[in-house]
């Protein structure tokens, strides 16, 4: 039987949610602080524990992130429950290793019932696809897929082993942006083919896995076998980040089916918002939930055009970052990363938010809330960080200040 740890302070809501935990077949065990909490977790480790962050004796973000560093306590899920509904309450409840955050109101505990079925439900965690597999797809072309895939695949390099692939079926590859000379011309087929297909350079600080090169190739191909091949490189690789174009032909639209998370990346010109929503509906008939779709509006590439409180009303979707006016064209010109040319560039201070934010939602590494560190070379300042939320549950995005 599945054992769910309730920490929390308020005995009433903790028998409330005991109680329909037991109806739904759980096995529930619940402590009143957080030094009891954390004695029990790690003592007999729960397969789930629901938090409040407003314990009578210590911060319960503390101690979810004890939770996480604890090695017995590491792979257990956390669902914080809160009256702080704030953006920023939700931000930190995500940073310090939340899964999931819900708002605490009468009858809220039917809502936590519900979501704790579904992920512990058996097959639960390979439905979604592989954990490492990251789809990068766009709500149309020239928004920024490309580029975001190869720089967030360069930042999260620094921190794990990351690959940028090429399933976008474009002869336009990834190894153009880099300036390098792909070595094969076409998709592999095989584990053996893709491992040799992919190229290093010491300027990027993830493998890059070029596409097709000429237009007949994407016609004779079997997309099919390059998307298994991509999928079995995620065991030399903690993240495998694909760029997926407009997910409308294979394999970038197997790659979204398949993907733990799918990057959405939106422009901001009112013309562009008909035709996302259209591709949003499409993608969720295709069983891609809402839940595993993460909406960034990209102004480095395109006009300004409307605000993301409008994209996010036009939508019925709240973004998960935007990304402000930067220098973002001029590195690619220079087929550079952002984050080496300019690290101080609001964009780039974006980009590392979105890449700590990947590793928190996947749980890749244990980040104890901060920003990967990314060796930047000679420039000794720090750029400044921007909040974002990453909760799988409410995601309030990411505003550049004055928004």
């Amino acid at each position: 039987m599945r054992r769910i740890l309730i920490i929390d302070s308020d005995a009433t809501f903790a028998g409330y949610l005991a109680r329909a935990l037991n109806a739904a077949g759980y096995h529930t065990g619940v402590a009143a602080t957080g030094r009891e909490g954390l004695a029990e977790a790690t003592q007999t480790p729960p397969d789930l524990v629901v938090l409040t962050p407003e314990l009578v004796d210590v911060n319960g973000l503390n101690v979810a992130r004890r939770l996480r560093v604890d090695g017995r306590t590491r792979g257990v899920r956390v669902f914080m429950v809160s009256a702080r509904t704030h953006p920023h309450d939700i931000l930190n409840g995500a940073l310090a290793g939340a899964d999931a955050y819900f708002s605490r109101y009468p009858g809220v505990e039917g809502e936590i019932v519900a979501k704790i079925a579904a992920v512990l439900a058996p097959g639960a965690d390979s439905a979604i696809g592989a954990n490492g597999l990251v789809a990068i797809v766009g709500s149309a072309g020239g928004v920024g897929v490309s580029s975001l895939t190869l720089n967030l695949a360069h930042v999260l390099g620094a921190q794990t082993r990351a690959l940028a692939a090429d399933l976008s079926g474009s002869v336009d590859t990834l190894a153009d942006r880099v300036g390098l000379e792909p070595q094969a011309g076409s998709w592999p087929d095989s584990l053996g083919a893709a491992r040799s297909a992919i190229i290093q350079s010491s300027e990027w600080a993830c493998g890059i896995l070029p596409g097709v090169r000429e237009p007949f190739v994407t016609q004779v191909a079997r997309p099919e076998r390059a998307l298994e091949a991509v999928a079995r490189l995620q065991a030399d690789y903690d993240l495998v980040l694909a760029d997926a174009g407009r997910g409308l032909e294979l394999p970038g639209s197997a790659a979204l089916a398949r993907a733990a998370a799918v990057v959405v990346v939106l422009s901001a010109d009112a013309a562009q918002v008909a035709p996302a929503r259209r591709l949003l509906d499409h993608w969720q008939a295709q069983g891609i939930s809402a839940d595993r779709m993460l909406l960034v509006v990209n102004h480095a590439h395109g006009a300004d055009g409307l605000s993301l409180p409008q994209i996010e009303r036009a939508l019925g979707l709240m973004a998960w970052a935007e990304i402000p006016h930067g220098r973002m064209l001029a590195a690619n010109r220079a087929k550079q990363p952002l984050e080496r040319l300019y690290p101080r560039d609001p964009a780039a201070a974006v980009i590392r938010d979105l890449a700590a934010g990947l590793i928190q939602h996947l749980g890749v590494l244990a980040t104890d809330g901060e920003t990967p560190i990314v060796d930047r070379g000679p420039q000794p300042a720090e750029a400044p960080r921007r909040a974002v939320d990453f909760s799988r549950r409410n995601r309030v995005g990411l505003r550049m200040p004055g928004r």
